[in-house]
């Protein structure tokens, strides 16, 4: 008979799970030990948090739930904002805690809080595992962490409980059932304005990602005559050297007042697995309210950011394929005035710096022409953010990982480890602010330790400047923005990487071709003026 721990590493081995991320403590041994016997590597980090957001890039990429695991106490407390971000980025993920045995719990106190007060408002479900029902309690943590919406489930495993035995498992976990589009009014409604639409416009986000449907919207925008915008975690659901791609949306008020200007000319709007968990209060309701306009969506929704005349719950896979057969032929005969390529070319322009001076714009663009096509990005929260999301061109579903819901600073490093163990043989870059990579500098040694070949691109103004230029805006001083100037290309050559300071586009270049020829990672600290990012905002 299995026990609790094997029983519970069985079932993420058959969802798909290859690996878990965590720091040891002698009250998680049995579930760490069972995770390895099943087939899952566990990897050592040198934080529970940044291990959360290398779990996060795992489960992207992987379409499978990450796999978090800390010991009780402070374990628990150091992981709180990664399951955050799983949380309100609707990331699957199994967060597995070691909590002390019910029957010592009335005489000891060291190190105990309750882990489920702690988590519960920022994960789907916490449940406390014991002996009895246990079997059933995992399986519906694992289906529960990937229904949609998806999101962290918090497994809290007494000592014991962990190494005790239980009946094994007589059926494999169901599967989810594709549910489509019910016939009716209401579709009937829908597919004749798509049949007569002028300027229809898709908003796609998080739900295509969620299931796996990038390959039928493109098919239906085609077919449909849809103009594109995407949130920018769902960048590259369609080629963004698509022409009907306008762009990815919600960052920069620059870029959306363009944006603004396609939402306001179009005839029809579908939000397409559209999640406003990503933007910014500038698109609370950002198209009129009589325009034509309908929802589809994985789960009903809970919200009141937006509004649409027809609502549908269908799984997206389903639901655009189906919609392909019943829409009429449409492709050339939409957006006749050209509005998406002037809206493209507006946006592009109003971001380019005059001139070709150095800046994050030149960083971004070196980089992008220098890394090929198949490179998988990450990114960390800052005012280099918001420039890199609107040039940075994405040609595949998770092209770019960034923290967008929560949008923490911290991430990009972790989840360029974690994209970097399940796509090996793609290049990888990070790009991250320096303050968001001093949060993280720890994990330039799991770079080193996992001897994993990633370029790193740190934007090195030696301020907070997204923070700075908001404070110039109200007239305030400066105050807790500005920091001294770190060597990070000397930490990057002490943490046993390669690292180099740039000051211009062609040794940034240079630097560029030489990190894609290293087995080991390279740190590119490129030094830039923090006045440059005044134009994207």
């Amino acid at each position: 008979m299995p026990t609790v721990a094997e029983h519970l590493a069985h079932r993420l081995h058959e969802a798909g799970v290859r690996h878990a991320f965590g720091i040891p403590g002698g009250e998680v041994l049995a579930v760490m030990d069972a995770l390895a016997r099943a087939g899952i590597a566990f990897h050592l980090v040198k934080h529970e948090t940044p291990g959360g957001f290398m779990a996060d890039a795992v489960a992207h990429l992987t379409r499978t739930p990450g796999v978090l695991v800390a010991t009780l106490g402070p374990g628990v407390s150091n992981l709180v904002t990664a399951v955050a971000h799983a949380y309100l980025d609707r990331t699957p993920m199994l967060v597995l805690t070691a909590r002390i045995d019910p029957g010592v719990a009335p005489t000891y106190t060291h190190q105990i809080f309750d882990h489920g007060a702690l988590l519960r408002p920022v994960t789907k479900a916490t449940f406390t595992v014991g002996r009895d029902g246990a079997t059933a309690l995992v399986d519906r943590a694992v289906l529960l962490a990937t229904a949609d919406p998806p999101g962290p489930v918090h497994l809290d495993i007494p000592v014991r409980v962990a190494s005790m035995e239980v009946e094994r498992a007589r059926e494999s976990l169901p599967r989810r059932a594709r549910v489509g589009l019910a016939p009716g009014g209401e579709l009937d409604t829908l597919v004749g304005w798509l049949g007569r639409a002028e300027r229809p416009l898709v908003l796609a986000g998080l739900g295509i990602l969620h299931h796996d449907a990038h390959a039928e919207l493109r098919a239906f925008v085609r077919r449909a005559g849809a103009a594109v915008i995407t949130t920018y975690k769902a960048k590259g659901v369609v080629a963004e050297d698509d022409p009907a791609v306008i762009g990815g949306a919600g960052l920069s008020p620059v870029a959306d007042r363009a944006l603004f200007k396609a939402l306001h000319a179009a005839d029809l709007i579908l939000c397409l697995g559209y999640d406003p968990v990503e933007m910014r209060d500038s698109w609370i309701q950002p198209w009129p309210t009589e325009t034509d306009s309908a929802e589809i969506a994985g789960a009903p929704k809970d919200h009141l950011v937006h509004r649409t005349k027809l609502e549908f719950v269908a799984d997206l896979k389903a639901a655009l394929a189906h919609l392909s057969v019943l829409v009429p032929e449409r492709a050339g005969r939409t957006w006749l005035d050209g509005t998406p390529a002037a809206v493209r070319t507006e946006i592009a322009e109003s971001l380019r710096p005059p001139g070709a001076r150095w800046g994050p714009h030149a960083v971004i663009a070196t980089c992008r022409r220098v890394f090929p096509r198949e490179t998988l990005a990450t990114v960390d929260t800052g005012a280099h953010r918001i420039l890199l999301s609107h040039i940075w061109p994405c040609y595949e579903p998770y092209g770019l990982l960034q923290s967008t819901g929560l949008a923490t600073m911290g991430y990009g490093v972790p989840s360029a480890i974690g994209a970097k163990l399940v796509r090996p043989e793609r290049p990888v870059v990070c790009f991250t602010g320096d303050a968001s990579l001093e949060m993280v500098i720890g994990d330039l040694a799991t770079l080193r330790d996992l001897r994993l070949p990633v370029t790193i691109v740190c934007f090195a103004d030696r301020s907070l400047a997204l923070i700075e230029l908001k404070q110039r805006r109200l007239g305030l001083d400066n105050l807790g923005v500005d920091a001294p100037a770190t060597d990070f290309a000397a930490i990057g050559r002490a943490y046993g990487g390669h690292g180099v300071r740039v000051q211009d586009a062609s040794e940034l270049e240079h630097a560029c071709r030489e990190a894609l020829a290293r087995d080991t990672f390279t740190l590119i600290e490129a030094v830039i003026d923090k006045a440059e990012y005044a134009q994207q905002m």
